[in-house]
């Protein structure tokens, strides 16, 4: 007889890095885990469960949500991991660029959280993790953006990103 987890969580950007390792914390704590990213390799561990899918897909979001339920009868936590980075000012994006960026990193959280929360919400319990990364640098003296530490009490910023624009980097 198979023992219950005590915890299910689904681990959204589960093949590498952070997403990973998440997976690999919870699985030392004993919990069932539900991996997914779009280079989702099958685990060799039978307390994980991977699905391959992409995040910008609601039909993937839907899918993921009813084989966690189906196999564990429950989701406990959602962890939000799955995007897109690029490493360039955003002045500099194609627009098929931003689109992605904008698919994967604002509606695929959507898309997941919409159809987890009903279930969270039926169990009376659960956790949703979002995941994200900084878009401010530090500090920066090799910028060429406006007034530095000296002049505005503030750092330069190294790449144009609106905030850093409009002289609010190092406030956030």
């Amino acid at each position: 007889m198979h023992r219950r987890p005590w915890k299910v969580p689904i681990v959204k950007g589960a093949s590498q890095g952070i997403g990973a390792g998440i997976v690999a914390a919870y699985r030392r704590h004993g919990h069932a885990v539900v991996a997914t990213s779009r280079s989702m390799a099958l685990s060799m561990d039978s307390g994980v469960l991977s699905i391959a899918g992409d995040v910008r897909d609601r039909s993937a979001a839907e899918r993921l949500v009813a084989v966690a339920l189906a196999r564990f009868g429950r989701i406990d936590t959602l962890v939000n991991n799955a995007g897109i980075f690029l490493g360039k000012p955003f002045t500099e994006y194609t627009a098929e660029e931003f689109t992605n960026v904008v698919d994967a990193n604002l509606a695929g959280f959507f898309h997941t959280m919409q159809h987890v929360l009903p279930h969270m919400l039926r169990q009376g319990s659960g956790h949703i993790v979002q995941i994200t990364t900084t878009l401010v640098h530090p500090g920066d003296s090799r910028s060429t953006l406006g007034p530095g530490p000296a002049e505005q009490g503030r750092p330069r910023c190294r790449d144009p990103w609106p905030w850093c624009v409009l002289g609010t980097a190092g406030q956030m």
